[in-house]
């Protein structure tokens, strides 16, 4: 029963906003990945698409969140005319289903942000970068395009760090945002009653 629970949680919640979300967000994500984002090294950009997928996984869940970081990755190659490089997009694939795990933690937007949630959200944006960027891409690309690992890798060094502090310093002050506007929204329509 509790396993079919956490599963469910998981999954996330899949309604017809759900596929929206997915799709405007990857939309989104792959515009700010090529058009958006400041060039720090070779193919390596400080982009705030990275807080797409913390938005749709505090809404929907993991997987929606991991789905929009995917097709965002493939929309930014699209839009850059280039290859599709399915080691990075399945990378982000990981980020964004471990980031999305925050909102397994943070059932209710009325609750307080406290600390422990917030060392939650650290340690999922840390080991969510780590793992999908780390692990998974170079070892997809090691598979894939083998010609092309020691650059990855460079990339990574420098995308990674990056990647993690935008995540946590921007993405924390918007969920703290989020949170706000949730409860001025629900205290204005409890004095309408």
């Amino acid at each position: 029963m509790k396993f079919k629970r956490v599963m469910r949680k998981l999954a996330g919640k899949w309604k017809f906003m759900t596929f929206v979300f997915i799709i405007v967000g990857a939309l989104l994500y792959g515009c700010l990945l090529s058009y958006g984002s400041i060039k720090l090294f070779t193919n390596t950009y400080l982009s705030f698409a990275l807080l797409i997928p913390i938005i749709v996984g505090r809404f929907f869940g993991c997987l929606p969140a991991g789905l929009c970081a995917f097709l965002g990755s493939l929309c930014a190659d699209l839009f850059a005319n280039t290859l599709l490089w399915y080691d990075w997009a399945l990378g982000s694939f990981f980020m964004g289903l471990i980031v999305g795990m925050f909102a397994f933690y943070q059932t209710d937007l009325h609750d307080k942000f406290t600390l422990n949630q917030f060392l939650y959200y650290c340690l999922t944006i840390i080991i969510g970068n780590l793992f999908g960027y780390l692990v998974v891409t170079p070892l997809l690309t090691s598979l894939i395009y083998p010609q092309q690992l020691e650059l990855t890798l460079v990339q990574l060094s420098v995308a990674i760090p990056i990647n993690i502090i935008l995540q946590i310093l921007i993405g924390s002050l918007m969920l703290l945002a989020i949170r706000i506007i949730s409860i001025q929204r629900s205290k204005l329509k409890n004095t309408r009653r």
